[in-house]
């Protein structure tokens, strides 16, 4: 290390399979991962869970569209932990489909617009809008960084097993992209 600076700045992860060092980028299935986590949530809120925010119609969302913003009172934990993780689940679902940094921060903004719209009887947020947007970007970068340091596409076997699964639990979405992928397996 003559020029002094820390070797794992200056050399690759040869290890890992980045989804960022694909050669193609698969922004549409991004797209379709985030629009299908909204409809998912969605309807375990709304047929599950029976929530009364749930029940949507085409009259709600454009009382939505027409009412504008305001600033909701939901729980901290609702407003600064809930929504940055879902905002975390699209900015990886594009992280994870090969897109860069600076190309995944609009899905986690198109995903909580989405949400905020046409996801819920209540007026949209711009709190909630920030929070899972801007929480959800550095959430996601974290986790995504994270997950990089786990997962080991050299190993084999029950190494191999573990690391995958942890590496699903920090970031679930880029265990979900490699398990479409096959690279979970590979």
């Amino acid at each position: 290390m003559a020029s002094g600076r820390h070797k794992y700045f200056t050399t690759p992860t040869p290890f890992i399979l980045s989804p960022t060092s694909h050669a193609e980028k698969y922004p549409w299935r991004a797209a379709a991962e985030t629009v299908g986590m909204n409809v998912g949530v969605w309807a375990f809120d709304r047929y599950v869970m029976n929530e009364d925010f749930a029940k949507i119609s085409i009259n709600s969302i454009r009382r939505n569209i027409k009412h504008g913003f305001v600033w909701d009172n939901d729980q901290f934990s609702t407003n600064l932990f809930a929504h940055p993780y879902h905002g975390n689940l699209y900015f990886n679902a594009a992280r994870s489909n090969g897109l860069n940094f600076w190309e995944s921060v609009p899905y986690a903004f198109a995903g909580s617009l989405m949400w905020e719209v046409a996801a819920e009887v209540e007026p949209p947020a711009i709190n909630d809008l920030i929070a899972t947007t801007i929480g959800g970007i550095a959430l996601g970068e974290m986790t995504h960084r994270l997950s990089s340091l786990v997962l080991d596409d050299s190993k084999r076997g029950f190494g191999r097993f573990t690391r995958e699964f942890l590496g699903t639990l920090i970031c679930p979405m880029r265990g979900i992209n490699r398990m479409i992928t096959g690279d979970m397996w590979k």
